[in-house]
């Protein structure tokens, strides 16, 4: 493993010899995660630093929506579909799961 200067974890070899390697924003955060075989995963965070989407090694997106209390109200899958999330005070978010 190595790490910035700052304690972000910037590269991880497996017990096989691959190496993934982060990217982080200017707060920390990990914008990007790139698997050595090529496949990348990107996160984006909105000015509260909340995560609003994950573009997955396919390119698919799922979004996250939050109300004005930052609480995580919603989910929209890649093919638009929305989870409705509940948030009950000391809890963490609950997503209701889909059948099947």
């Amino acid at each position: 493993m190595t790490w910035s200067r700052y304690g972000q974890l910037l590269t991880f070899t497996d017990c096989s010899g691959y190496v993934t390697r982060y990217d982080h924003d200017r707060f920390g955060q990990v914008t990007a995660v790139h698997r050595e075989e090529g496949l990348s995963q990107y996160h984006a965070y909105d000015s509260r630093g909340q995560l609003t989407a994950v573009k997955d090694t396919q390119g698919h997106e799922t979004r996250y929506e939050y109300n004005i209390a930052g609480d995580l109200t919603a989910v929209i899958a890649p093919d638009g579909s929305r989870n409705g999330h509940s948030t009950m005070r000391g809890e963490r978010p609950s997503v209701p799961r889909r059948a099947g």
